[in-house]
Protein backbone atom coordinates (compact mmCIF):
# COMPACT_ATOMS: atom_id res chain seq x y z
CA UNK A 1 0.00 0.00 0.00
CA UNK A 2 1.28 3.74 -0.65
CA UNK A 3 -0.39 4.82 2.65
CA UNK A 4 1.64 5.28 5.28
CA UNK A 5 1.17 4.76 8.94
CA UNK A 6 3.91 7.00 11.28
CA UNK A 7 4.03 5.97 15.21
CA UNK A 8 5.60 8.54 17.32
CA UNK A 9 6.15 8.10 20.89
CA UNK A 10 7.64 10.34 23.67
CA UNK A 11 9.53 9.26 26.74
CA UNK A 12 8.24 11.14 29.95
CA UNK A 13 11.91 10.70 31.34
CA UNK A 14 12.23 9.22 34.77
CA UNK A 15 10.58 11.58 37.14
CA UNK A 16 7.07 9.67 35.06
CA UNK A 17 5.38 12.73 35.49
CA UNK A 18 2.30 14.23 33.69
CA UNK A 19 2.32 16.20 30.49
CA UNK A 20 1.39 19.10 31.38
CA UNK A 21 -0.48 22.05 29.10
CA UNK A 22 3.13 23.69 27.78
CA UNK A 23 4.14 19.87 26.94
CA UNK A 24 1.08 19.45 24.67
CA UNK A 25 0.70 22.79 23.17
CA UNK A 26 4.79 22.50 22.27
CA UNK A 27 3.89 18.78 20.49
CA UNK A 28 1.02 20.03 18.89
CA UNK A 29 3.40 23.20 17.76
CA UNK A 30 6.32 20.76 16.36
CA UNK A 31 3.53 18.41 14.65
CA UNK A 32 3.41 20.08 11.33
CA UNK A 33 6.85 20.43 11.03
CA UNK A 34 7.31 16.09 12.09
CA UNK A 35 4.76 15.59 9.12
CA UNK A 36 6.57 17.71 6.49
CA UNK A 37 10.33 15.70 7.71
CA UNK A 38 8.04 12.97 7.21
CA UNK A 39 6.52 13.45 3.56
CA UNK A 40 10.11 14.81 2.36
CA UNK A 41 11.57 11.57 3.82
CA UNK A 42 9.16 9.46 1.54
CA UNK A 43 9.95 11.93 -1.54
CA UNK A 44 13.40 11.28 -1.30
CA UNK A 45 12.96 7.29 -1.06
CA UNK A 46 10.32 7.55 -4.18
CA UNK A 47 13.30 9.64 -6.27
CA UNK A 48 15.87 6.84 -5.13
CA UNK A 49 14.19 4.05 -6.03
CA UNK A 50 13.36 5.76 -9.28
CA UNK A 51 16.68 6.51 -9.85
CA UNK A 52 17.43 2.50 -8.85
CA UNK A 53 14.96 1.49 -11.78
CA UNK A 54 16.20 4.07 -14.27
CA UNK A 55 19.76 2.56 -13.77
CA UNK A 56 18.34 -1.57 -14.62
CA UNK A 57 16.39 0.08 -17.55
CA UNK A 58 19.91 2.20 -19.12
CA UNK A 59 21.99 -1.06 -18.50
CA UNK A 60 19.88 -3.21 -20.20
CA UNK A 61 20.60 -1.23 -23.38
CA UNK A 62 23.04 -2.89 -26.04
CA UNK A 63 24.67 0.32 -26.80
CA UNK A 64 26.93 2.38 -24.17
CA UNK A 65 25.73 5.43 -23.04
CA UNK A 66 27.51 8.21 -21.03
CA UNK A 67 25.74 11.41 -19.42
CA UNK A 68 28.57 14.07 -19.61
CA UNK A 69 28.50 17.42 -18.12
CA UNK A 70 29.37 20.78 -19.95
CA UNK A 71 32.53 20.28 -19.44
CA UNK A 72 32.55 16.50 -20.74
CA UNK A 73 33.07 15.39 -17.38
CA UNK A 74 30.87 12.06 -16.90
CA UNK A 75 28.09 12.07 -15.14
CA UNK A 76 26.58 8.43 -15.60
CA UNK A 77 27.52 5.54 -17.62
CA UNK A 78 25.48 2.06 -18.68
CA UNK A 79 26.96 -1.09 -18.52
CA UNK A 80 27.60 -1.50 -21.79
CA UNK A 81 29.61 1.84 -21.42
CA UNK A 82 31.50 0.61 -19.05
CA UNK A 83 31.84 -2.68 -20.47
CA UNK A 84 33.74 -1.07 -24.13
CA UNK A 85 35.72 1.75 -22.16
CA UNK A 86 37.34 -1.62 -20.05
CA UNK A 87 37.81 -3.65 -22.79
CA UNK A 88 41.17 -1.86 -23.92
CA UNK A 89 39.73 -1.49 -27.93
CA UNK A 90 40.39 2.30 -28.31
CA UNK A 91 38.19 3.90 -25.98
CA UNK A 92 38.60 4.48 -21.93
CA UNK A 93 37.72 6.66 -18.77
CA UNK A 94 40.69 8.87 -17.63
CA UNK A 95 39.82 11.82 -15.17
CA UNK A 96 36.19 10.97 -15.30
CA UNK A 97 36.63 11.81 -19.02
CA UNK A 98 36.17 9.70 -22.21
CA UNK A 99 39.22 9.68 -24.07
CA UNK A 100 40.34 7.62 -27.66
CA UNK A 101 43.44 6.36 -28.55
CA UNK A 102 42.16 6.37 -32.20
CA UNK A 103 43.50 10.43 -33.29
CA UNK A 104 40.60 11.39 -35.61
CA UNK A 105 37.93 9.87 -32.92
CA UNK A 106 39.39 12.18 -30.21
CA UNK A 107 39.44 15.52 -32.82
CA UNK A 108 36.00 14.63 -34.02
CA UNK A 109 34.98 14.15 -30.41
CA UNK A 110 36.17 17.28 -29.21
CA UNK A 111 34.77 19.02 -31.84
CA UNK A 112 30.89 17.42 -31.11
CA UNK A 113 31.35 18.65 -27.46
CA UNK A 114 32.12 22.10 -28.67
CA UNK A 115 28.95 22.05 -31.11
CA UNK A 116 26.88 20.98 -28.75
CA UNK A 117 28.30 23.48 -26.21
CA UNK A 118 26.88 26.36 -28.70
CA UNK A 119 23.18 25.23 -29.54
CA UNK A 120 23.39 21.50 -30.43
CA UNK A 121 21.49 21.82 -33.24
CA UNK A 122 20.58 18.24 -35.32
CA UNK A 123 21.35 19.69 -38.64
CA UNK A 124 25.04 20.68 -37.34
CA UNK A 125 27.73 18.84 -39.52
CA UNK A 126 29.78 18.47 -36.66
CA UNK A 127 27.00 15.98 -35.03
CA UNK A 128 27.00 13.85 -37.68
CA UNK A 129 27.72 10.48 -36.17
CA UNK A 130 31.32 9.14 -36.61
CA UNK A 131 32.61 5.60 -37.09
CA UNK A 132 36.60 4.40 -35.56
CA UNK A 133 38.23 1.20 -36.10
CA UNK A 134 38.73 -0.56 -32.28
CA UNK A 135 42.64 -0.74 -31.79
CA UNK A 136 41.98 -4.20 -31.62
CA UNK A 137 41.67 -4.64 -35.07
CA UNK A 138 38.29 -6.55 -35.05
CA UNK A 139 35.25 -3.85 -35.57
CA UNK A 140 34.62 -0.59 -35.34
CA UNK A 141 32.81 1.66 -33.25
CA UNK A 142 30.43 4.87 -33.78
CA UNK A 143 29.54 7.74 -31.88
CA UNK A 144 26.57 10.07 -31.27
CA UNK A 145 26.09 12.94 -29.40
CA UNK A 146 22.69 15.10 -28.34
CA UNK A 147 21.97 17.57 -25.81
CA UNK A 148 19.40 17.02 -23.26
CA UNK A 149 17.74 19.91 -21.27
CA UNK A 150 16.97 18.77 -18.02
CA UNK A 151 14.29 20.98 -17.00
CA UNK A 152 14.61 21.70 -13.36
CA UNK A 153 12.03 21.29 -10.90
CA UNK A 154 9.96 23.74 -8.87
CA UNK A 155 12.16 25.13 -6.19
CA UNK A 156 15.25 23.38 -8.14
CA UNK A 157 18.08 25.74 -8.55
CA UNK A 158 18.97 25.83 -11.89
CA UNK A 159 18.42 24.22 -15.30
CA UNK A 160 20.89 21.59 -15.75
CA UNK A 161 22.39 20.46 -19.32
CA UNK A 162 23.27 16.71 -19.88
CA UNK A 163 25.17 15.53 -23.09
CA UNK A 164 24.30 12.11 -23.98
CA UNK A 165 26.91 10.27 -25.69
CA UNK A 166 26.14 7.49 -27.76
CA UNK A 167 28.52 4.59 -28.31
CA UNK A 168 27.75 1.29 -30.66
CA UNK A 169 29.83 -1.63 -31.34
CA UNK A 170 28.57 -2.11 -35.04
CA UNK A 171 29.99 -6.37 -34.53
CA UNK A 172 26.68 -6.49 -32.49
CA UNK A 173 22.99 -6.31 -34.19
CA UNK A 174 20.46 -4.61 -32.45
CA UNK A 175 16.94 -4.85 -32.51
CA UNK A 176 14.51 -2.25 -35.05
CA UNK A 177 12.23 -0.52 -33.82
CA UNK A 178 9.30 -0.30 -35.94
CA UNK A 179 7.85 3.34 -34.96
CA UNK A 180 11.80 4.05 -34.66
CA UNK A 181 11.87 3.60 -38.18
CA UNK A 182 8.94 5.31 -39.02
CA UNK A 183 10.04 8.09 -37.33
CA UNK A 184 13.16 8.48 -38.31
CA UNK A 185 12.92 8.13 -41.85
CA UNK A 186 9.28 9.26 -42.65
CA UNK A 187 8.31 5.73 -43.37
CA UNK A 188 4.65 3.98 -43.82
CA UNK A 189 4.23 0.95 -41.25
CA UNK A 190 4.02 -1.76 -44.37
CA UNK A 191 7.22 -0.23 -45.58
CA UNK A 192 9.19 -0.19 -41.99
CA UNK A 193 8.34 -3.73 -41.69
CA UNK A 194 9.66 -4.57 -44.90
CA UNK A 195 12.61 -3.26 -43.96
CA UNK A 196 13.07 -4.88 -40.48
CA UNK A 197 12.37 -8.32 -42.02
CA UNK A 198 14.99 -7.36 -44.43
CA UNK A 199 17.67 -5.92 -41.91
CA UNK A 200 16.58 -9.92 -40.15
CA UNK A 201 18.37 -11.34 -43.07
CA UNK A 202 15.09 -11.83 -44.53
CA UNK A 203 14.74 -11.83 -48.64
CA UNK A 204 12.05 -9.89 -50.03
CA UNK A 205 9.61 -13.11 -51.19
CA UNK A 206 9.79 -14.32 -47.25
CA UNK A 207 8.96 -10.86 -46.08
CA UNK A 208 5.65 -10.76 -48.53
CA UNK A 209 4.79 -14.13 -47.23
CA UNK A 210 5.01 -12.81 -43.44
CA UNK A 211 2.99 -9.64 -43.95
CA UNK A 212 0.88 -11.27 -46.20
CA UNK A 213 1.16 -8.96 -49.80
CA UNK A 214 2.02 -9.96 -53.07
CA UNK A 215 5.72 -9.42 -53.92
CA UNK A 216 4.92 -6.92 -56.16
CA UNK A 217 3.54 -4.90 -53.19
CA UNK A 218 6.32 -5.67 -51.07
CA UNK A 219 8.68 -4.22 -53.87
CA UNK A 220 6.32 -0.92 -54.06
CA UNK A 221 7.70 -0.73 -50.40
CA UNK A 222 10.58 -1.62 -50.91
CA UNK A 223 11.52 1.46 -53.65
CA UNK A 224 9.56 3.46 -51.38
CA UNK A 225 11.70 2.89 -48.55
CA UNK A 226 14.92 3.22 -50.80
CA UNK A 227 14.14 6.19 -51.55
CA UNK A 228 13.14 7.51 -48.14
CA UNK A 229 16.22 6.04 -46.48
CA UNK A 230 18.44 7.62 -49.13
CA UNK A 231 20.26 4.33 -50.77
CA UNK A 232 19.65 2.06 -54.01
CA UNK A 233 19.62 -1.37 -52.89
CA UNK A 234 18.85 -3.74 -50.23
CA UNK A 235 22.83 -4.49 -49.04
CA UNK A 236 22.79 -0.73 -48.82
CA UNK A 237 19.95 -0.23 -46.85
CA UNK A 238 20.44 -2.80 -44.33
CA UNK A 239 24.02 -1.04 -43.85
CA UNK A 240 22.36 1.75 -43.29
CA UNK A 241 20.01 0.65 -40.68
CA UNK A 242 22.47 -1.38 -39.08
CA UNK A 243 25.09 1.66 -38.49
CA UNK A 244 22.67 4.43 -37.91
CA UNK A 245 19.58 3.74 -36.47
CA UNK A 246 20.32 3.67 -32.70
CA UNK A 247 21.86 7.14 -32.69
CA UNK A 248 19.34 9.06 -34.84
Amino acid sequence: SDVHHILLWFHRGPDRRAYNKTDKAFFEALMPHWQRAIRQKLTVDYMDSSMRAARQVLDQSPFGLHFLNRTGRILFSNAAGKTQCGARAGISIRNQSLTFRNRGARAAFDDMLAAVKHGGRKDDPRLQPIMFGKTTGEGSYQLGMRRLKMQGERGSLATRRVIAVFIYDTGKRMELSIEGLRSLYDLTEAEARVCDLLYQSRNLPEAAKILGISINTAKTHLNRSFRKVGVQSQAELVRRLNSQLYIS
